[in-house]
């Protein structure tokens, strides 16, 4: 393997990175800890666009021609869910669906062929699962714990532990969509850790 060749400075600063990473999930920035120094802001901003670069590392005609024949197999009221989804990404209205039927029925179709069309826009998805067995069914899909840094042990007054300012964060900023899969099985402590913490993260007051 090639040697990783840094100079004291960048080692530091990677350093620092780690460190208040460990330390915003414990709520605890580094500005908290008097004559600790902070990593270099431009590093910062990098792994942000990291995290974002990530997200939209798709090959987007290879995506149209996917979601063609996604969409052309849809069913009626699949694509009543699609474009209700769709439009409210485009409108930047918001909202919240919710998409149910016993195993078969089609769901997780209707997820890739909205994550296909939007993916192939150069648009922001974030597929997320209520268990490690099904994060393996979407692109780019990730346990809910992992993607929000959700608690093991919650309550009615837990939040997630991203922090405002971190690359994490940033991503949240920029995503067009979020796709919760089998969200039913799901405490309700866990959504309302997550809605406290996106609402915190866009400035939307509870």
């Amino acid at each position: 393997m090639p040697t990783l060749d840094m100079i004291d400075t960048q080692l530091q600063n990677h350093a620092l990175l780690e460190i208040q990473g460990l330390l915003l999930q414990n709520g605890q920035p580094l500005l908290n800890f008097s004559g600790m120094p902070t990593p270099d802001p431009q590093l910062l901003k990098q792994c942000s666009d990291k995290l974002i670069s990530q997200e939209l590392n798709f090959n987007r005609e290879e995506l149209r021609k996917d979601h063609e024949i996604y969409f052309q197999g849809l069913n009626i009221q699949q694509r009543d869910v699609y474009n209700a989804v769709i439009d409210s990404v485009y409108n930047r209205s918001g909202g919240l669906y919710l998409l149910y039927g016993h195993g078969g029925t089609g769901k997780t179709y209707v997820w890739k062929s909205i994550c296909t069309k939007l993916h192939s826009e150069g648009k922001i998805v974030l597929p997320v699962q209520s268990s490690g067995i099904e994060s393996i069914l979407l692109p780019h899909g990730r346990t809910a714990h992992s993607r929000f840094k959700i608690p093991i042990i919650l309550n009615e007054h837990s939040t997630c532990g991203i922090k405002q300012g971190t690359p994490e964060a940033n991503l949240i900023k920029q995503t067009d969509l979020i796709i919760w899969d089998e969200p039913l099985i799901m405490h309700k402590f866990t959504f309302e850790a997550v809605d406290r913490k996106l609402r915190d993260i866009v400035g939307i007051q509870c």
